[in-house]
C-alpha cells in the first residue's frame, strides 16, 4: 500500500434519489480514509450532490450530453488527470461506457457497476457493456440474475464480472413513537396499512399494486418515491375507487419511520435488478411481498423469509398481502425471519467487498 490513500473517482451522469446513487454515495462516504480519496463527479447537482456536500466528497458536475458524446470522455480525461485520479469507478451503462474510455486514455484502471435490467437491456447496451469490459478491468453486477444476464447478452466469460450485493444500514431503526406518529400525520389509524418504496416508473409495476389493493378490504397503501406515471397512478387508484385509500407522499427521507408504521412491504416489480427498498424493509422487521421478477429472488425465500409471486399478477399479490394481513402468527414469522436474514446485507459487508476488489485491480496495476 502507497503512503497516500489512493485517489479514486466515483462517476456518474445521474444526480437524483435511487439505488445507484444510494451506492454511489454510500462508497464516497464509507470507504476506509486511510486507503482511499475519494472525488464524485455527478450530471447534475441535486439529492445525489447535495449528500456528498454534507459528507465532505468534493463533487464535480460534468456536463451531460446525450448519446456518447466525445466531448463527455474527455471532460471526465481531464478531470481524472487534473485531480490525479488512480482508478475510476462508474455507475449506470453510459457512465460505464464513457469512464472506462476515459480511463483508459488517461492510463488508470477502471471499474463499472451496473444496477439494473436497464443497464443491459438491447443489443446496443450488450455491445456497449462488451466494449466496456474490454476497456475497463472488471464490471460488477448488483445481483447474480444481473450477472448471468450480462454474461449472456454480451458474451462474457465470469472472470470479467463480478457480483456485489447492495448494503444497507442494519442499526437505522426509528425511534419507538414513529409507527404512532407518522400514522397520525396520514390520518391513519388502526386500519392495516401496506407500502411500497421505489420510483413510480412501469417497470416497477405499481398499477398492479393498485390493482390488488382493490381487492383487500379495508388496507391503505403508500407510495413513497416520484416518477413520471404518478398521474396515471392516482387516476387509476380514483378509478378502482380506492382513491380515498392511497396515498402518494413522494419522495422522504425518513424512510426506517415510514417502514415503522406499516404493516406490509410490496415491491411489484416487473424486474429489479436487486432491491435495496426491500432490504430496508426486512432489516426493519416487516413482511415481505415481492415478484420473482430478477434480484428479490436471490434476498426472499418463499413462505421462510417473504412471499414471492409472479410479477404483473395483481390476483396473486391480492392473495399473498390478504395473507399476511389475515394472519398475525405468519406476519410475525416471516418478519423475524426477514430481519435475521438482512445481517448478510449490512452496508459493511458491501464497502469490504468493493475494497477487496479495489486492492485486487490495483495490485495489478501496480498502485497498491
Amino acid at each position: 500500500m502507497s503512503a497516500e490513500p489512493v485517489r479514486i473517482l466515483q462517476l456518474t451522469e445521474t444526480g437524483g434519489f435511487g439505488g445507484a446513487e444510494t451506492v454511489l454515495l454510500q462508497l464516497a462516504a464509507g470507504l476506509p480514509q486511510d486507503r482511499y480519496h475519494v472525488t464524485a463527479a455527478v450530471g447534475r447537482r441535486a439529492w445525489l450532490a447535495e449528500r456528498l456536500d454534507a459528507a465532505g466528497v468534493e463533487v464535480h458536475v460534468l456536463p451531460r450530453r446525450r448519446g456518447f458524446d466525445p466531448r463527455s470522455v474527455a471532460a471526465i480525461v481531464r478531470l481524472v488527470r487534473r485531480e490525479r485520479i488512480q482508478l475510476v469507478h462508474g455507475h449506470l451503462f453510459r457512465p460505464c461506457l464513457k469512464g472506462s474510455l476515459a480511463a483508459r486514455l488517461a492510463g488508470v484502471p477502471f471499474i463499472g457497476t451496473l444496477h439494473g435490467v436497464d443497464d443491459i437491456a438491447g443489443p446496443r447496451r450488450s455491445a456497449g457493456n462488451w466494449m466496456t469490459a474490454r476497456l475497463g478491468d472488471r464490471l460488477v453486477t448488483v445481483s447474480r440474475y444481473l450477472r448471468d444476464r450480462l454474461a449472456r447478452a454480451s458474451r462474457l466469460n465470469s472472470g470479467r464480472v463480478a457480483t456485489i450485493h447492495n448494503g444497507v444500514v442494519l442499526n437505522a431503526a426509528p425511534d419507538a413513537g414513529a409507527r404512532d406518529r407518522v400514522r397520525e400525520e396520514m390520518g391513519i389509524a388502526d386500519e392495516p396499512l401496506v407500502g411500497s418504496v421505489g420510483g413510480l416508473r412501469a417497470v416497477k409495476g405499481l398499477a398492479y399494486l393498485l390493482d390488488a389493493m382493490a381487492a383487500v378490504p379495508r388496507a391503505r397503501l403508500v407510495l413513497v418515491g416520484e416518477g413520471p406515471l404518478r398521474a396515471d397512478l392516482e387516476g387509476r387508484a380514483a378509478s378502482l375507487g380506492i382513491g380515498d385509500r392511497v396515498r402518494f407522499l413522494g419522495f422522504r427521507d425518513d424512510v426506517p419511520h415510514i417502514l415503522a408504521a406499516l404493516d406490509c412491504f410490496v415491491l411489484p416489480s416487473l424486474s429489479e435488478g436487486f432491491s435495496i427498498a426491500t432490504i430496508e424493509a426486512m432489516a426493519a422487521g416487516l413482511p415481505v411481498v415481492v415478484t420473482d421478477s430478477g434480484g428479490p429472488a436471490e434476498i426472499v425465500t418463499d413462505s421462510e423469509t417473504g412471499l414471492v409471486v409472479p410479477p404483473a399478477d395483481a390476483p396473486a399479490l391480492a392473495r399473498a398481502i390478504g395473507r399476511v394481513l389475515d394472519d398475525a402468527a405468519l406476519a410475525r414469522r416471516l418478519g423475524d425471519a426477514a430481519q435475521r436474514a438482512s445481517q448478510a446485507y449490512g452496508l459493511g459487508h458491501m464497502i469490504a467487498a468493493y475494497d477487496r476488489l479495489y486492492q485486487e485491480v490495483l495490485r495489478a496495476h501496480g498502485i497498491s
